[in-house]
């Protein structure tokens, strides 16, 4: 037999054993389907009845596909790591005082999608731990980074923080200025580990690290620093705390948007994410956003 003859009889014999292959796989899936409906001759209006899905799955398993995973379910209470940060998120609110703007908002938009939450306060390093390991469903405030993607998924946005330089009312910044210019020659506070402290740096200013926002307020007034970098909602409501409105001036420097952030270490992360930005949606479409956030300017 020449080559030329075992080739040219090649795809006869392949296209045989195709054959009987077909009609083996057709007997098989035809006596799946009529357990399916009970009946060991199915009339054609029976066969009109089994779902859609039924047939697809039967159709792989006489072909040795396994069906997809089934989605897994979103447990009705989920828990969330927060960091103390007023006004968006209180830890210990007094008695009628408000939970924080972004509690509220989260609470809102899970409650929407028939879901309730509760809140676990840590510090941040120990915060952003326990979600991304998964020991709870995810982080009730963060801001998107592209490296933080192997951990998290980002919900749609939920609010926005701006980043503003505080001054005292007679120390006003320029108009017009370039950002941080000047900065050399003053004394500028920054919250000790926040990410403001890398653009500072990247401004060659070496920033004075305070403990928290309610410190560096009060330094500012008493003019042991001349500016103090951080989030306006923070430092106004600060500010109002102390008994201070009035005494700063604020200027915008950037805008950031804020997102929920739900553990890649649990088996319904993806699915809490999209059920929560669907009752975000909810909210915003009310209005309701605006509203939680009137209460706390």
């Amino acid at each position: 037999m020449s080559a030329h003859e075992s080739y040219s009889k090649a795809p006869e014999q392949t296209i045989g054993r195709l054959n009987a292959e077909s009609s083996d796989v057709a007997k098989r899936l035809g006596i799946m389907m009529r357990n399916m409906v009970g009946v060991a001759g199915a009339s054609r209006r029976s066969w009109r009845h089994i779902p859609f899905t039924a047939v697809l799955i039967a159709l792989g398993a006489v072909m040795g596909i396994a069906p997809p995973p089934a989605r897994a379910d979103v447990p009705q209470h989920i828990t969330l790591s927060c960091v103390n940060f007023p006004p968006n998120r209180v830890e210990n609110p007094g008695a009628g005082e408000p939970p924080g703007a972004d509690v509220e908002i989260i609470s809102a938009a899970l409650a929407a999608v028939g879901r309730s939450v509760t809140y676990v306060f840590f510090p941040w390093t120990r915060a952003v731990a326990m979600a991304q390991e998964g020991r709870v469903d995810g982080l009730c405030g963060c801001s998107y980074e592209q490296e933080q993607e192997r951990y998290f998924y980002f919900s749609a946005p939920a609010g926005e923080l701006v980043t503003v330089i505080a001054s005292r009312v007679e120390m006003p910044l320029h108009a017009n200025a370039p950002l941080f210019s000047g900065f050399h020659d003053e004394r500028v506070g920054v919250v000790r580990g926040d990410s403001i402290s890398s653009d500072l740096a990247a401004a060659n200013i070496e920033p004075i690290e305070v403990a928290d926002t309610e410190t560096g307020m009060k330094m500012l007034d008493r003019g042991r620093l001349d500016r103090m970098v951080g989030y306006r909602s923070v430092m106004a409501f600060q500010a109002a705390h102390l008994g201070l409105s009035g005494r700063f001036s604020y200027a915008e420097v950037a805008a950031t948007p804020s997102h929920v952030c739900f553990s890649r270490s649990i088996a319904y992360g993806e699915e809490l994410r999209n059920l929560f930005d669907e009752g975000l949606a909810k909210l915003r479409a009310r209005g309701d956003i605006d509203k939680i956030w009137a209460k706390y300017e």
